[in-house]
């Protein structure tokens, strides 16, 4: 799937609704999946047994983080972005 600027809109959210907005992170994922630490020790396990592996959609150079960051927030590439020093 191809993105554009529009299909991309930054959400506007009003004072009023930021009052009754509730922020998830990180740190909280085990309230969302109680068994993510099983999830996780699967996936670790699958990993290391060459069963599974991140798709790689590109690779940078360090000193181009800011265009691969554009190119992350422009959703230009599919799949993980490297920064390679």
């Amino acid at each position: 799937m191809n993105y554009t600027e529009d299909s991309c809109a930054q959400t506007v959210i009003s004072d009023a609704d930021r009052r009754r907005l509730t922020v998830a992170d990180m740190s909280q994922l085990s309230e969302f999946w109680p068994d993510n630490h099983r999830r996780v020790t699967y996936v670790l396990s699958e990993t290391a047994a060459g069963r599974l592996a991140p798709v790689i959609g590109q690779n940078f150079p360090l000193a181009a983080a800011a265009t691969a960051h554009a190119d992350i927030e422009a959703r230009r590439f599919t799949g993980k972005t490297l920064l390679l020093t």
